[in-house]
């Protein structure tokens, strides 16, 4: 049995294009069976091309997980990885209306507990299992105006850290990236390229002019999908590895000024090793 075969099926969310898209495709060009969900199907034309050679690996369907409860989880998955995410205008919080704000959580944080409930018994019951969600550097710094996908952010590294304390006696890896700037379809409408929504209104066009002209000042390096994902997939299958990590030297500084110690790994690691006992 290959190491693939023995790992078991990968299910990636949100992989209709950008950071889940490029996970399909390195992990079906490392040789495991895919499968690529994603909510939007008029991304599927995309999607094949880009999956182009990879046809006998990768198994596409769709999925929006703000309606995962009917999802038939197979019962050869070996590594669940939770990257379906939105993001919308950059606006102040008081100018956010309630309804965007549990958009914000259906999507990016309680599709990823539904779709880990299901997957948790099998892998459970197989005594092995990777879990890996998809984060955000965001979360390492206060910026204005993207307080509701922080918040998601922020719940989902609390949920991360809960997660590989209580599978830690089963065999499942519980892993966490936070992605730095990546060239994806989320990020092209970000304050990396764009004016936040925030200086339409007087009392926030100031701050948010200003923090326009510090991001062009700073000229952050954008990566492709392409350059950031295969050691994005190492990190999913360091089975004795830290748990969390970022795609650039930024993210990664930023990991460790926000958690220091690999993303709080010393501290981590001893939480679970006394709970092990």
């Amino acid at each position: 049995m290959s190491t693939c075969d023995a790992i078991g099926k990968v299910l990636i969310t949100g992989a209709g294009g950008g950071i889940g898209l490029g996970l399909a495709v390195e992990f079906a060009r490392r040789g495991f069976s895919v499968m690529a969900l994603l909510r939007d199907t008029t991304k599927r034309a995309e999607l094949d091309q880009a999956l182009s050679g990879f046809e006998d690996r990768i198994e596409v369907r769709q999925l929006d997980v703000r309606n995962a409860a009917g999802f038939q989880m197979p019962d050869d998955v070996g590594i669940l990885i939770n990257n379906a995410g939105v993001r919308y205008d950059y606006l102040p919080i008081e100018e956010i209306g309630i309804a965007e704000w549990r958009e914000y959580f259906d999507v990016n944080f309680f599709g990823m507990v539904e779709l880990t409930q299901l997957a948790i018994p099998v892998m459970r019951k197989a005594g092995r299992g990777i879990i890996c969600n998809i984060n955000s550097s965001s979360l390492f710094f206060p910026l204005p105006f993207l307080a509701p996908y922080r918040a998601t952010k922020s719940a989902m590294a609390a949920y991360s850290e809960s997660l590989r304390s209580e599978l830690a006696p089963f065999g499942i890896r519980v892993a966490e990236i936070f992605p730095g700037p990546v060239a994806t379809a989320l990020s092209a409408g970000g304050i990396l390229h764009h004016m936040p929504a925030a200086a339409q209104f007087a009392p926030y066009a100031p701050m948010a002019k200003r923090q326009r002209e510090n991001q062009v000042a700073a000229d952050l390096p954008i990566n492709d999908t392409a350059k950031v994902t295969p050691s994005m997939v190492d990190h999913i299958l360091d089975i004795g590895g830290v748990m969390r990590d970022g795609t650039c030297a930024m993210s990664r500084q930023g990991l460790e000024d926000w958690r220091p110690g690999q993303g709080g790994e010393p501290l981590m690691a001893g939480v679970v090793n006394s709970l092990l006992r």
